[in-house]
Order: structure tokens, then sequence, then C-alpha cells
């Protein structure tokens, strides 16, 4: 009598195998996808800190139009930012809203330098309500949103209210910083 040569898989083999690749998808997949939420979070809480620095020498040099009395707030749109590297006009999620995405700068107590706080919206409803950048709490901001826009009723042609925001002061007014060509259409 011959002998076979069994050198093929059997359906046993084959389904046991199947089985243990759905299980390891049903694990990875999850896993990944949160690890990739977590660095677009990442990287734009970076962002925020990349805005800081782009308005930072500006003020501290008191270059026009970055000045402003100790009376007023400085109020600096994202899209009017030049960033060493990267893009200012849209996040890990999708492009900033221009009229809702703005960096603050206020006067330290007895004039000791200066805060910067950052709002930042994108188009998704992904983003970051009036924040200090060292203290970025970022969420899903959505229809409900609590970013105060830019509007354009001012004799400047812009204005904003963020009386209530924390590390302003209720009164102050607001300069809106809009340094060479750049507008918010």
């Amino acid at each position: 009598m011959k002998r076979l040569n069994k050198k093929a898989f059997t359906l046993i083999e084959l389904l046991a195998v199947i089985i243990i690749l759905g299980v390891l998808l049903l694990i990875a997949v999850p896993a990944v996808s949160r690890y990739i939420q977590e660095s677009r979070e990442d990287t734009y809480a970076t962002n925020l800190s990349k805005f800081v620095d782009a308005v930072s020498p500006e003020v501290n040099s008191y270059n026009e139009p970055y000045t402003f009395a100790t009376d007023e707030y400085l109020v600096v749109p994202i899209a009017c930012l030049e960033l060493e590297r990267g893009d200012s006009s849209k996040s890990p999620f999708g492009p900033y809203v221009k009229t809702k995405s703005y960096v603050v700068v206020t006067r330290k107590e007895n004039n000791g330098g200066f805060d910067y706080h950052v709002a930042a919206l994108d188009e998704t409803g992904f983003g970051s309500d009036l924040t200090e950048p060292d203290k970025v709490t970022i969420s899903d901001l959505g229809d409900g949103n609590t970013i105060t826009a830019i509007s354009g009723n001012s004799t400047d042609g812009y204005s904003i209210d963020l009386s209530g925001k924390p590390g302003i002061k209720t009164g102050n007014t607001a300069k809106i910083a809009l340094p060479g060509s750049c507008t918010l259409e």
C-alpha cells in the first residue's frame, strides 16, 4: 500500500489560523486608531506653542502692529502668522476657522512681560478655547463652542469680546493685529 505524502494544511488548521488572525486584528485596530488620535492631538498642542513663538518676538521688540497700551490686549489671528516651519492655516484635523483662531497677548502685572493665550478652532469642530499654551486642554468643541469670534463690525474692521475669559481682565479693550496684507475674509 502506498503512503500519501501529507504536505497540505487541513481545513481545521486553516480555520484556526483565520480565527487567530481575526482576534489579532480586533486587538490591533483600536490600538492603532487610538495612537493616531493621540498623535494628532500632540501635534495640535505643539502647533499652539508655535503660534506663540511666532508672536512673541514681534511683541517683545515692540514692532507695529504688535504694540498695545497697558489697558488693552492684543489679538493676533492665527491666519496672519508666519511660522518658521509648518502651516498656520490648518490643524491636523482640518483648516482653522480664521475668525475663531487667534493668539491673545496680555501684559503681566507690574509690567513684567507678557502672557500668551491661544484659541484655535478648526472646521471639524476640534479645538481649544482660550488657553495658555503650556496648560493646553483640548476638546471637541462642536456646535456649542465657547470661542468668541472676531467679527467685522468695528471701526478697525474687526472686533472681539473676550470678557470673562481666563487671564483677560474685564474692561480691557482689544487691539486686533493684522500684520501686512493679512485679512480674515
